[in-house]
């Protein structure tokens, strides 16, 4: 991926945004989810210019069932890392969303669908955030493959640390969260767009949004 940091100067911001990100999250305010997709494209045009603001929307080198098939891949991944925290702490809670189970708290159709928008929109807001990052530290330390591993770890962290306003706090959530991130920025290189990771969300989130509804 041909990305190049036009201002590595201001790569101290990624740290001061991913702060402000967390207690944005943590506020649960009604618009707090707009401002990681502000927070994202902020960085990407800091770091990237808008050259790599418009690469990022590039069309996929991949066919539209491939980011599909990456979401069941995850689902497999997740459903076995729930399965051994099960077997092994006989806890069955952990993967328990606050977010989703809000939805039965909810009882107005437009206060419903309004919550549906918010949380749908996390496959949105999540990647412009997450993948600047993934960038920066890939381009930063010379766009090798260890600098790409390396990225998406850091990043699969930082999406895991992100999510504990909503999950339980625990060593199977920080893996299931992580590998989960890890797998989104995979179908991100293969398919060398936003789309991809995009899409892929947006399945995984259906999934779940669905389970609860129907």
């Amino acid at each position: 991926m041909d990305y190049t940091l036009k201002r590595p100067k201001f790569l101290p911001i990624i740290f001061i945004a991913t702060v402000a990100m967390y207690y944005s999250v943590t506020l649960q305010s009604d618009f707090a989810f707009l401002s990681t997709a502000l927070i994202g494209s902020a960085i990407t045009l800091t770091l990237f210019g808008t050259e790599g603001f418009n690469k990022l929307y590039s069309k996929m080198v991949a066919p539209i069932w491939f980011p599909i098939f990456m979401a069941v891949i995850n689902d497999v991944f997740v459903g076995l890392v729930a399965a051994l925290e099960k077997t092994s702490t006989n806890n069955s809670d952990l993967f328990t969303s606050s977010a989703i189970l809000g939805v039965r708290e909810i009882h107005s159709f437009w206060d419903t669908f309004w919550y549906i928008v918010e949380f749908m929109f996390s496959a949105v807001n999540e990647e412009l955030f997450i993948l600047p990052v993934l960038l920066a530290g890939y381009v930063f330390f010379k766009k090798s493959q260890v600098a790409w591993y390396a990225s998406s770890l850091v990043t699969g962290i930082i999406f895991a640390l992100l999510h504990f306003a909503v999950y339980p706090l625990s060593a199977w959530t920080i893996v299931a969260l992580a590998g989960s991130r890890m797998i989104m920025n995979e179908t991100f290189r293969l398919t060398e767009s936003i789309y991809g990771p995009m899409i892929m969300h947006f399945v995984i989130d259906s999934v779940v949004l669905a389970s609860i509804l129907l």
